[in-house]
């Protein structure tokens, strides 16, 4: 089947990175791309694929295929421990275990041209799959959850941005968190901000400190687990939204219009927050220049500021509104993913990241599903 037909269903193998901000975007992208008539294989590890929420959308699940890849054991690694929300640190060493099965599963599908992937889309960890791809002649592509990093990560060629434009906390946590960017690609192709879908219940009371649900009893509701987030967000009593910024909890954030108290952790946040502070969507809680510390009179400061003080508020409502207009259109995001899948189907980029083997090349083609960055 030719990729370059504009009538024949694509067959594209997703391969996300084993973190929630990371799987629901690319389900959401899968979503939509079977939607259209293509067929996907998502894949990721059984864990993980059961919390996904499930069932997909009915016009795209006949078409997506689930496939699981058991996670490799590690000494000291939970048994079931599938997702960064268990274990960062010896999550690299188990994911790097996923070369084997990854290529095992690729070999298979091109065994047989009826099955045979015309792409494979993977995240910017993925350094594994790019092989499997270049040994097995198809093109790959990266889909970067945000694009922020392409712009701001320290350690990139100049071009990228600049060390000195980010916190120096910021930059020990990219060089410590992030040893994989140099992998990314610089030619980006937009897919769009769409709302993901939720989560399921993740549950883990016991990184609370010791009585705290028995002080804040009455003041407020805590929970440590998956919430509803877009049913609170879609709330009208919510005035405003204090968030890490990751890419999920923006888009979500901006699809209502809310201002934003941030405090950006980790990744993409920062400049993720960065960005949304030049827009004048909201605030970000003061921080220790060195270390990144915060007190909880900086953040009582940015609340005030974006739910209190009229002044401000009114700005940064207006900047949130703008963003909304962005956020929610959605005819705009269906032409993102259709201008994507005619890239996909063009025959010179075929060729390029044939040649190219994948994202290691500066050629090769990265997304992003941030269409407002």
């Amino acid at each position: 089947m030719d990729a370059g037909s504009s009538s024949s269903p694509l067959r594209i193998v997703i391969v996300p990175w084993l973190a929630f901000g990371h799987l629901l975007p690319y389900l959401e992208l899968s979503e939509r791309l079977a939607e259209r008539g293509h067929r996907v294989s998502y894949v990721s590890t059984p864990r993980n694929l059961a919390r996904l929420p499930l069932p997909l959308r009915p016009a795209a699940e006949p078409r997506v295929e689930l496939v699981a890849l058991p996670l490799p054991r590690v000494d000291g690694l939970a048994d079931g421990a599938e997702s960064t929300n268990d274990d960062r640190e010896l999550h690299w060493k188990a994911f790097d275990g996923l070369a084997a099965p990854f290529a095992e599963f690729l070999a298979g599908a091109c065994a047989d041209e009826t099955t045979r992937p015309h792409w494979i889309i993977a995240d910017s960890f993925h350094h594994w799959a790019a092989a499997a791809a270049l040994e097995h002649q198809v093109p790959c592509a990266m889909l970067l959850p945000t694009a922020a990093l392409i712009a701001t990560a320290p350690h990139l060629p100049s071009e990228h941005g600049r060390a000195r434009d980010l916190p120096r906390y910021e930059q020990e946590v990219h060089r410590r968190g992030h040893p994989e960017l140099h992998r990314v690609g610089t030619r980006v192709l937009p897919t769009g901000g769409d709302a993901p879908s939720g989560a399921a219940d993740d549950d883990s009371a016991d990184m609370l400190p010791p009585g705290f649900q028995d002080r804040t009893s009455g003041r407020g509701l805590v929970t440590t687990g998956w919430v509803p987030q877009m049913n609170i967000l879609a709330h009208a009593a919510v005035g405003g939204f204090l968030t890490h910024c990751g890419r999920n909890s923006l888009i979500e954030s901006l699809l209502f219009g809310h201002p934003l108290v941030m405090l950006p952790i980790y990744g993409d946040q920062g400049p993720n927050a960065r960005q949304m502070e030049a827009k004048q969507v909201g605030l970000q809680v003061a921080r220790n220049e060195d270390d990144g510390s915060f007190d909880r009179h900086g953040v009582s400061t940015a609340v005030r500021a974006v739910m209190v003080d009229e002044e401000a508020r009114r700005s940064f409502v207006a900047g949130a509104a703008k963003m909304q207009a962005v956020v929610a259109d959605t005819h705009l995001h269906d032409r993102y993913i259709d201008e994507f899948v005619q890239k996909l189907r063009s025959p010179q980029q075929v060729q390029t990241l044939q040649t190219d083997g994948g994202f290691s090349s500066a050629e090769a083609i990265s997304t992003t599903s941030s269409g407002f960055c």
